[in-house]
């Protein structure tokens, strides 16, 4: 059964904490069995952002089809490729591949066009630590414009660099600086882009501003 997601309004949901309680999920044979599970994993990323699936095989054969459910893999012609696996051995200089705890930020902010959407799946684990942080940045964003409305706009004008160099041989860096929060027309906030250990200097701003961004 073919359904278009534009045909409904769509709906999103902002969320805190609270929603450690009862996330968005859905089961893996559901979404493999045919697209109605698709579709309902596509409803609850479009209105929350993310989505849990439950009861997926552990190994990267299962996990690569289970992406491919959406659509192809993006290949980012950067280190990573497209569909790829990792651990904290430093195969590259990227905080990805060390045992660091990572505050919330978002992925590719080097790249001109970031990455949409991604899947992570934790095919093993016999340490400690390792917890996933799931940060909705459009409530935050929300909360700052209501508390600090003039913080929130210089987040929308401010622009600044980004880059990867983390191996010898590459440097990735975007075609022009972007602000860390992007409205459309209407003001309604398009997109939060934010990774402090990819932020380069601040280059195009004033320096009397730097302390309030």
């Amino acid at each position: 059964m073919k359904r278009s997601l534009a045909s409904h309004n769509s709906c999103k949901t902002l969320w805190g904490s609270k929603i450690r309680e009862s996330p968005p999920t859905v089961a893996y044979q559901e979404v493999m069995r045919d697209d109605t599970g698709v579709y309902k994993w596509l409803r609850k990323i479009d209105e929350f952002g993310f989505c849990f699936v439950s009861g997926v095989p552990s190994n990267p054969e299962d996990t690569e089809k289970l992406t491919q459910r959406i659509a192809f893999i993006r290949d980012t012609k950067c280190e990573y490729g497209g569909f790829w696996d990792f651990t904290s051995d430093l195969k590259h200089g990227d905080t990805a591949y060390t045992n660091l705890a990572l505050g919330a930020h978002t992925d590719t902010t080097y790249l001109s066009d970031p990455c949409g959407l991604q899947l992570f799946h934790l095919l093993s684990h016999e340490g400690t630590g390792g917890q996933t942080l799931l940060v909705d940045g459009f409530y935050a964003a929300a909360k700052l414009r209501e508390k600090y409305p003039s913080h929130y706009e210089l987040l929308t004008e401010v622009k600044i660099n980004a880059h990867a160099a983390g191996d010898a041989d590459s440097l990735y860096i975007p075609d022009e600086p972007f602000s860390i929060l992007k409205e459309d027309r209407n003001g309604e906030l398009l997109r939060v882009r934010y990774n402090n250990d990819d932020r380069s200097a601040l280059k195009y701003i004033d320096p009397v501003l730097v302390d309030d961004w």
